[in-house]
């Protein structure tokens, strides 16, 4: 088996939406067989969408991932409250590369990503924070949305989704710490497309309706503050059940 480079983390509420982005990324990919794929659920789904069994999603979605990503994939289940924040942290628990890569339903890859970000992170055993384009989604913000970044960006900071945030905030949080601590290597001549209901790229489903009502940006604002004026202090203990089915 080849060696192992990159763990592509995808944290998702959404059934079926995340195959068109691990399929996508699998594509654009020059050595996939160098990837794993790990692939977060909720197992407290139903508080999200009744509808959904999540017996059934997972054995959907073990099934999925072994003809999209063949070579390397972990389905990794958050059994904290059912938010991307928790997922998330969940799926970083479970990834076993030096570079992790933040995956979403509507995230698209540059073609040969695989080979681009390795001319960029010239040394994956530093921490690094890699700010790409998302195209037309937030152009000219200064936050590192949907993080590159290397395992020992991780072990710096003991986290990378500080869990106190249900969906919104995590993104500055950490694009802060690392701008604190000039971690920060730009490489917006990549184009990794998000494709956001906000900038009228698709259609908002339930999922961001859920979101939108939870509250998620009022909690944005009240702990990113906080966590600002505590000069980011504090230590993180996540919970989650580590599935790991690769053979």
């Amino acid at each position: 088996m080849a060696d192992l480079t990159f763990s592509l983390f995808h944290p998702t509420g959404r059934p079926c939406d995340w195959m068109r982005a691990a399929q996508r990324f699998r594509d654009a990919a020059d050595n996939p067989e160098r990837c794993e794929y790990v692939l977060g659920i909720h197992r407290h789904i139903g508080q999200i969408d009744p509808t959904i069994d999540f017996r059934y999603q997972y054995q959907f979605c073990r099934e999925r991932l072994m003809e999209i990503w063949p070579d390397r994939w972990i389905l990794s289940v958050n059994i904290g409250p059912p938010n991307v924040v928790q997922s998330a942290s969940a799926c970083v628990v479970n990834c076993s590369a030096k570079i992790l890569i933040a995956i979403g339903d509507w995230l698209r890859p540059c073609e040969h990503w695989d080979t681009e970000l390795l001319k960029v992170i010239t040394d994956p055993e530093k921490p690094q924070l890699v700010a790409v384009s998302h195209g037309t989604y937030l152009p000219d913000t200064w936050i590192v949305t949907y993080g590159i970044f290397t395992r020992a960006l991780v072990e710096k900071y003991g986290y990378v989704a500080w869990p106190e945030y249900t969906h919104y905030g995590v993104d500055d949080d950490l694009t802060l710490m690392a701008k604190r601590d000039d971690l920060i290597v730009e490489a917006k001549h990549l184009c990794f497309p998000y494709l956001h209901w906000s900038n009228q790229k698709r259609v908002p489903d339930d999922l961001d309706r859920h979101t939108k009502a939870s509250g998620a940006w009022e909690t944005k604002e009240r702990v990113l503050k906080k966590r600002i004026d505590s000069n980011f202090s504090g230590k993180v203990v996540y919970g989650c059940i580590p599935i790991n089915v690769v053979e």
